[in-house]
């Protein structure tokens, strides 16, 4: 097998960042520059973030089996041994997941602060966000929730947070402001299932 160019190199490390989000993008400029030119340090990273890999999926398994106990101890590994790594953020929403199902909100809480307080990426943070807002309505905390939806940073998510911004309008019988977070909400979701709920909300305020 011929040895890989450079602008292969480069077209690699950029795949790894899109499917981990765990590389920054300072490091491939001082990569490029011959700083870390060996490949030594890319097989590294990589096998980093493998294992990182292993270990959340491990926690997706327990959580969808609903094994609580073995979800959050692998949760705790991934959290204390790869906490620079994307997988942790996501990890910790899944065992925010868990507590829930669990009853503990306050843990679940904890996981999606943490969750928000160390994610790279934006939409990871936006994740965190709308499920603390979530917790936060659960628990009445109504000013809290709204606060917590404006600090958005992606639109990636947007039809999530204006719904969830709609919920929490109408059960404070703030119908115009509810009917306007719907149809914002409306405007942005293309899911058919989203867009047929999203409607009977619209038309039952």
């Amino acid at each position: 097998m011929s040895e890989k160019t450079d602008e292969e190199r480069v077209e690699d490390l950029k795949r790894l960042w899109q499917q981990y989000g765990t590389y920054l993008i300072a490091g491939l400029v001082v990569l490029i520059a011959g700083v870390f030119g060996t490949r030594a340090w890319f097989d590294h990273q990589q096998a980093r973030a493998e294992q990182a890999s292993f270990h959340y999926q491990q926690l997706i398994q327990y959580a969808e089996r609903s094994q609580h106990g073995e979800a959050i101890a692998q949760g705790r590994q991934l959290l204390d041994d790869f906490a620079g790594t994307a997988y942790a953020a996501l990890g910790a929403q899944v065992m925010a997941r868990v507590e829930v199902e669990r009853g503990d909100a306050d843990s679940a809480r904890a996981h999606l602060q943490w969750s928000l307080a160390n994610a790279r990426l934006a939409e990871v943070r936006d994740l965190a966000r709308l499920g603390l807002a979530r917790l936060q309505f659960d628990a009445n905390e109504h000013d809290a929730a709204l606060t917590t939806l404006r600090s958005r940073e992606n639109a990636s998510f947007s039809a999530l947070f204006d719904e969830l911004r709609g919920d929490i309008h109408a059960s404070r019988g703030e119908t115009e402001l509810a009917r306007e977070a719907y149809a914002a909400a409306l405007d942005q979701s293309t899911a058919q299932g989203s867009r047929e709920l999203l409607q009977v909300k619209y038309d039952n305020l």
